[in-house]
């Protein structure tokens, strides 16, 4: 299992690098309309800390884009990781319910 995960760890980070290099500077959709509409700043929308999928504070596009790559996939994981967490608490506690809920039951 730990062999398995540590695989998935480093296939993520290989993509993230993979496409980081071929990333484009060009906008993407949502970024497009905005300016377009020119309501960037009506809005309130602010792409920052990873502007276009990069990282402003590092100055070669390519290891910007690879940066704000990695970052991107460990924020998935950690989302992912505490809904999962989060889910195996509520049934831990649905169990401790049902079983406080037999005894008093008994009682």
């Amino acid at each position: 299992m730990k062999s398995s995960i540590a695989i998935l760890w480093v296939l993520a980070v290989a993509i993230a690098v993979c496409a980081g290099i071929f990333a484009s500077a060009d906008p993407d959709g949502l970024e497009k309309v905005i300016r377009l509409l020119k309501i960037e700043h009506r809005s309130g929308y602010s792409p920052e800390p990873l502007i276009s999928y990069a990282v402003g504070a590092i100055k070669h596009p390519t290891f910007s884009a690879v940066l704000g790559g990695i970052i991107g996939i460990l924020l998935i994981i950690f989302i992912f990781h505490s809904i999962l967490h989060l889910r195996h608490l509520i049934v831990l506690l649905a169990k401790l319910m049902r079983a406080e809920k037999r005894e008093n039951d008994v009682k």
